[in-house]
């Protein structure tokens, strides 16, 4: 593909919409459903470490066999991972300094499951782009929980406790497009707070380490 069709043909990826629970058991419980429901190759990623092996525990239980993947994850490795496989790996170790390449309908599908979105909204885009690089359809979907630390800076409990008012059962998702905008703004808020970025384990141990006088 030359350089004008690149930019003629934009490769993108299908990205549904945020799939929100109400506890960090309805989300996980949400993710592994849709992990079993899937005949094609899974990629579930995570920002945090801990998130991961969390979501690796759940799988173990549920039956679902998966791989973690240590180390940088490539085109090539995304090409050689065929069938229906799950593949668990951590948003930093996704490489994606290849240019995206156009769809190929001829290559078999990939769903790519996200286990949470990052405090900074960059972090979340760097899995679209990687995406892009594959050249093949895939479906990106993003997994959240109302408990999750950057819900929590806009959803307090109060939310959850308003759902369950109103009749929601726990395993029921949200679908608001309006939730979807509070996060993307709660995103820009905190990215102008931080002042550095440094690793951690959790979601709840990057607050702390990383924007002054959060997760305190």
């Amino acid at each position: 593909m030359s350089l004008l069709d690149f930019f003629r043909t934009k490769p993108s990826v299908a990205v549904a919409p945020d799939r929100i629970w109400m506890t960090p058991e309805a989300k996980l419980n949400g993710l592994i459903a849709q992990v079993r429901d899937e005949n094609r190759l899974v990629l579930v990623i995570a920002h945090f470490p801990a998130t991961l092996a969390n979501v690796e525990k759940g799988l173990s239980a549920a039956g679902l066999p998966s791989e973690f993947h240590d180390g940088r994850l490539s085109r090539k490795d995304i090409k050689q991972a065929t069938g229906r496989k799950v593949l668990l790996v951590l948003a930093a170790s996704l490489a994606s300094n290849d240019m995206p390449l156009e769809i190929s309908h001829t290559l078999d599908g990939l769903a790519i499951l996200v286990a949470e979105r990052h405090f900074l909204r960059a972090k979340d885009d760097a899995i679209l782009s990687f995406a892009r690089t594959l050249g093949r359809p895939s479906e990106v979907v993003f997994h959240l929980s109302l408990h999750d630390p950057l819900m929590k800076q806009f959803a307090g409990d109060w939310v959850e406790n308003v759902l369950k008012r109103l009749g929601m059962d726990e395993s029921e998702r949200i679908d608001s497009s309006m939730v979807a905008r509070r996060i993307k703004g709660a995103q820009a808020k905190l990215s102008s707070g931080v002042f550095s970025d440094r690793r951690a384990d959790s979601a709840e141990e990057w607050l702390r380490f990383n924007v002054p006088g959060m997760g305190s």
